[in-house]
C-alpha cells in the first residue's frame, strides 16, 4: 500500500519535486480586461495553474519488504479562484489533478535484495486552499494545505532480469502542504 503525501516548499524542494516550470493565467480581471499572467499584483478571480518537475519518492511498502523507487517527474493542473482579503492578501481555494511516474529499482526483503524493473504511477486528485501574500512588486510568498484522493499503480515486468507480469492498482487518502515563495 501506498499513500500519496508530499510538502511543497520553495522551489518544489522535498519529496515532492523540484519544479522545473510553472505558469498561471488569472482571468476576469477588471483592471487588466481579461486573461494576465500573474506578477505582478494579486488579483480576484480564476485562475489556472500548471507546474511540472523532479519526484522524489519514498520507497514502497510491499508484504514482507519494500521497493525502491528512481528520481521520477510529475506535473499537475490546478482550477482555482481568487479571493482578495487585502491589498497584499488573497486565499485561494482550488481543484489540482496530476499524474506522477517513477520507475522501480530494487527490491528489499530482510538481507535480500533484487534488481526490479518497471514503473509506478500515481494520479493525485486534491482539494486546496492557498493563502498568498505579496510582500513586494513582483514577489509573493504562499502556504497551503490540501486532501483528497490519490490512485496508485504498480507495474512489475523484471526482477533480476527475468520477465514477469505483476501489476496492481488501488485508491489512498492523500494530503498535502506548500509553502515557497514566486516571482
Amino acid at each position: 500500500t501506498s499513500s500519496y503525501t508530499t510538502t511543497r516548499i520553495a522551489l518544489m524542494l522535498g519529496s515532492a519535486g523540484l519544479a522545473l516550470g510553472a505558469t498561471s493565467l488569472l482571468a476576469d480581471d477588471a483592471s487588466s480586461g481579461g486573461m494576465v499572467v500573474p506578477p505582478p499584483g494579486l488579483r480576484s478571480g480564476i485562475y489556472i495553474a500548471t507546474d511540472a518537475g523532479l519526484n522524489l519518492a519514498d520507497d514502497l511498502t510491499i508484504s514482507r519488504g519494500s521497493i525502491s523507487l528512481s528520481p521520477g517527474v510529475r506535473w499537475d493542473l490546478s482550477l482555482g479562484y481568487a479571493i482578495k482579503l487585502a491589498d497584499e492578501l488573497t486565499l485561494a481555494p482550488e481543484l489540482e489533478v496530476g499524474i506522477i511516474y517513477n520507475e522501480l529499482d530494487t527490491a528489499s526483503a530482510g538481507h535480500n535484495h533484487a534488481s526490479v524493473s518497471g514503473a509506478y504511477y500515481q494520479v493525485p486528485i486534491m482539494a486546496n486552499a492557498v493563502l498568498n501574500w505579496q510582500f513586494s512588486p513582483n514577489w509573493v510568498l504562499y502556504a497551503g494545505a490540501g486532501a483528497g484522493y490519490d490512485y496508485n499503480y504498480l507495474d512489475v515486468t523484471g526482477v533480476n532480469g527475468i520477465g514477469v507480469s505483476v501489476t496492481g492498482g488501488e485508491s489512498d487518502f492523500a494530503w498535502q502542504g506548500m509553502a515557497g515563495i514566486k516571482y
